[in-house]
């Protein structure tokens, strides 16, 4: 038997075929009516089939009714669909409160990869390429600038954020919508949480959380591209820029891209020094031109700070006096050296309540050492959970004399 038409000629076989019979003029009429809708035309043929024609016939036709029906329902579930996401897409432009965009993304995350979830993996296959301290006998004509961020060092890898130390951080989904969805597998990405300059405490804190609402506070400023091992820094920049630039630069996004500059000269490295110190900024990063992403400390990433920042191994809490018997004036702390000091400057009121337990690691911030080795005007940062030891800063050591 040849092959039966499709669609709205099922009814043109249907009649062709029963060419000659005496229909009524009520089954007449249904047959003649070329405007019917699918749906009605399906019913039609078949009480046209009911009529009693041949067992292959009947068969062959109810199978290509069965289909068209399906293809129908399919294709009012689609256009249901379409309407449902018009009248959102409707309703979320009317809103332009950027706040309650930000809200509805980390609470509501939409196209998000199934990678998102408890299935990311618990490490990360790259370590932390750490910076060197510069120092004024180094050219740094050709290197790349970029602000170093008074954050916490972070690595994206396959929907989830670890610490340098490859530990999983309790990211919540709606961080990483959108700019993470179409994200190649194999793509690490290296930068730091921010929340803002001189807030890294607050940083500290917000990891440690699984809320929502306190991660939407924060931002993830990239600036490597750790999966291109074999590629030099400007093919990496380039990549990022190529991976990230839409979403960084959308409002309601939680990524950034860290800008770089090339070097012109040390004039040029200690103005963009100073106007980074102007607006309350922690220092310089500079990268090596053409270098690789080398896994711990090198000589191609290098640190440039009027101060320095060091850990060190909390000993012991020292009380208050009068009034403040009942806080924690200051805490002893030992160096990486093992010659311990106190640092008093630095703690918020809750912290001067409940100061770093002992035994904690805590980072510092301080300008020299005395001639005794010991940091001069130190003041307390942070606690630093990623770190395990203490661990001393290379600086030169001060003149009693000249320090007053």
């Amino acid at each position: 038997m040849s092959s039966l038409p499709k669609g709205s000629n099922i009814l043109h076989a249907l009649r062709e075929h029963m060419r000659g019979r005496n229909f009524s003029d009520e089954e007449s009429s249904e047959l003649s009516d070329s405007n019917e809708s699918p749906r009605k035309s399906l019913v039609s043929a078949k009480q046209v089939l009911s009529t009693g024609l041949t067992v292959d016939f009947v068969n062959s036709v109810t199978t290509t009714l069965e289909t068209l029906n399906s293809q129908v329902k399919r294709l009012e579930s689609l256009v249901s669909a379409t309407q449902i996401c018009s009248d959102t897409s409707t309703e979320k432009s009317l809103d332009s409160s950027p706040d309650k965009d930000i809200m509805h993304d980390i609470h509501e995350p939409r196209g998000l990869p199934a990678r998102n979830s408890e299935s990311a993996p618990s490490t990360l296959p790259v370590s932390a390429l750490l910076a060197q301290n510069w120092s004024p006998n180094m050219n740094p004509t050709g290197y790349w600038i970029s602000e170093k961020l008074d954050g916490v060092r972070a690595f994206y890898y396959q929907g989830a954020l670890y610490n340098r130390n490859g530990r999983r951080l309790p990211a919540p989904v709606g961080f990483f919508h959108p700019w993470a969805s179409n994200l190649p597998e194999n793509v690490i990405l290296d930068g730091e949480l921010f929340m803002g300059r001189g807030k890294v405490q607050s940083v500290l804190t917000t990891i440690r959380s699984t809320s929502p609402q306190r991660w939407q506070q924060l931002t993830y400023h990239v600036f490597d591209a750790p999966h291109l091992v074999q590629e030099m820094f400007e093919m990496r920049k380039e990549h990022l820029y190529s991976l990230l630039a839409p979403w960084a630069k959308a409002r309601n996004c939680y990524i950034r891209l860290v800008p770089q500059v090339e070097c012109s000269g040390e004039a040029h490295l200690y103005q963009c020094l100073e106007k980074v110190h102007v607006n309350g900024g922690e220092g310089i990063m500079l990268r090596k031109p053409h270098s690789l992403y080398e896994e711990g400390r090198s000589m191609t990433l290098l640190k440039v700070k009027t101060f320095h920042d060091a850990e060190a191994k909390v000993i012991k809490h020292r009380r208050g006096t009068g009034e403040r018997a009942a806080l924690t004036s200051s805490i002893e702390v030992m160096m990486e050296c093992g010659k311990t000091f106190y640092i008093g400057a630095g703690f918020s009121n809750s912290q001067h309540r409940k100061p770093p337990k002992p035994g904690s690691i805590i980072t510092y911030r301080f300008h020299e050492l005395t001639n005794s080795g010991i940091p001069r005007y130190p003041v307390f940062v942070g606690e630093a959970p990623d770190k395990t030891c203490a661990k001393d800063a290379v600086v030169r050591t001060a003149n009693e004399d000249t320090l007053g």
